[in-house]
């Protein structure tokens, strides 16, 4: 009985194992950050919270920020980068316009231009998302919106050493400026035809440290270690019952 109890248990230890290196998958790396100092023209940051799971390339983004001349951030366009700050790398990464209106997202090679008009040149059109993609919540002096994306398309679209598209690791930068009266119109292929805004805030960062978060096939690890624990009683009950 001591030795099937041994053999059980090793198998346990061998079984998890097995499952470790099959299923763990890449880290999902995360920035976090309240009150960042900021130009609060439109609309004082409240918190950014931003993920990237390297194993399926999705980058998600939440960013609340306060209500500027009594109006809720309507627009914005953002680009993060692996580290530095992405503002004037030229065909480096894609910079993402979203028009909080209608929940739209739109995706452009960044040209490096340090203005909101960089996605005028019609070659660096990526993809829209279409509408209702941004979820945008408000509670009355705060407005909320999140989104997530699957960058896989995006970060393969150009074959150069220099390209990153929209991802980052345990380093992220970020130039990400919030709008309001911001207007948008639409091309047939979904591409902007035309963009304003009455005025914009920033928040620019680089070099800033992530933190790795769990991944779902960690927890499935520990779900089923947890599965794993009633067999190993029901067995330590059955050897004591036996020599009982």
């Amino acid at each position: 009985m001591i030795k099937s109890l041994g053999k059980f248990l090793a198998g346990a230890v061998s079984l998890a194992a097995i499952y470790t290196s099959n299923t763990i998958a890449a880290p999902i790396y995360q920035y976090e950050i309240n009150n960042p100092a900021s130009n609060p023209a439109g609309g004082k940051i409240t918190n950014i919270t931003t993920r990237y799971n390297s194993d399926n390339q999705t980058f998600s983004w939440q960013a609340t920020s306060q209500k500027a001349n009594g109006q809720y951030t309507d627009g914005f366009w953002l680009v993060v980068s692996d580290g530095p700050d992405p503002k004037g790398h030229v065909s480096e990464y894609a910079i993402m316009y979203g028009d909080l209106a209608t929940g739209t997202l739109t995706s452009y090679i960044y040209n490096g231009r340090t203005t909101y008009n960089t996605w005028q040149l019609d070659q660096n059109y990526i993809s829209s998302t279409g509408a209702n993609f941004i979820n945008v919540s408000d509670n009355g002096n705060e407005r909320t919106f999140n989104f997530e994306l699957d960058t896989t398309q995006i970060n393969s679209l150009l074959n150069t050493a220099e390209w990153n598209g929209v991802e980052f690791g345990e380093k992220i930068g970020i130039w990400y400026h919030p709008s309001i009266g911001s207007t948008f119109a639409y091309n047939a292929d979904g591409s902007l035809q035309n963009f304003a805004v009455t005025q914009s805030g920033w928040y620019d960062a680089a070099n800033q440290t992530t933190v790795n978060v769990d991944t779902p096939a960690t927890l499935s690890l520990f779900l089923m270690t947890l599965a794993l624990v009633p067999l190993i009683r029901n067995r330590r009950r059955t050897f004591k019952s036996a020599i009982a």
